[in-house]
């Protein structure tokens, strides 16, 4: 079992991508159940990016780092954290 998930991680050009899409999909769901009980409107903002980063969802992934990216620095500049 741990030389598969190794070979995934590793081998797979696409295996550590997805678990990092992954990791971000839940630190977004994390954050949005956070900022909804603070009742801020900044929620709206990781709404769309946990959504967007979804694993249901079908976009390019060019198009989901792009998104991403401008989500992140949008983000950061307005001091949203």
């Amino acid at each position: 079992m741990k030389n598969k998930i190794i070979n995934w991680l590793f081998n797979d050009p696409n295996g550590l991508e997805s678990l990092l899409d992954n990791i971000l999909f839940v630190f977004l769901c994390t954050t949005v159940l956070i900022k909804v009980s603070v009742g801020s409107w900044d929620v709206l903002v990781f709404i769309v990016l946990a959504s967007i980063m979804s694993p249901f969802v079908k976009i390019s992934k060019s198009t989901k780092r792009l998104i991403i990216s401008f989500g992140i620095i949008y983000i950061l500049l307005t001091g949203i954290i």
